[in-house]
């Protein structure tokens, strides 16, 4: 009897393994952000702030409050913000506020 019923359990398994499977690879799948050959946003997304590159243009700007992501979508659309550059700060302990304020710059 304990054969039959650890067969039969096999069934059930095994399709929630297969569902958990195909959930996976419809968020893979989804939360990728879609570019174009010139690596511009093809279309509006809610992607995490670190997935933001150069030229990258966002709907709305967080007023005051920490956030991990963003609307961003295609320049040519109506936006409040564009990024227009980036740096990394140098590794070990935060630098002083002083090192973080953007450095002015002149246009050439």
């Amino acid at each position: 009897m304990g054969g039959r019923g650890l067969a039969i359990a096999t069934v059930p398994i095994s399709v929630a393994w297969a569902a958990i499977i195909a959930v996976g690879v419809v968020l893979g799948l989804s939360l990728g952000v879609e570019r174009n050959e010139a690596g511009e946003l093809a279309e509006a997304a809610d992607i995490s702030i670190f997935e933001l590159g150069t030229g990258d243009c966002v709907r709305d700007l967080p007023g005051g409050e920490e956030t991990t992501s963003v609307q961003a979508l295609p320049c040519d659309q109506r936006h409040v913000g564009e990024v227009v550059g980036s740096f990394e700060f140098p590794e070990g302990d935060w630098p002083a506020s002083t090192q973080c304020s953007p450095r002015p710059r002149t246009a050439s």
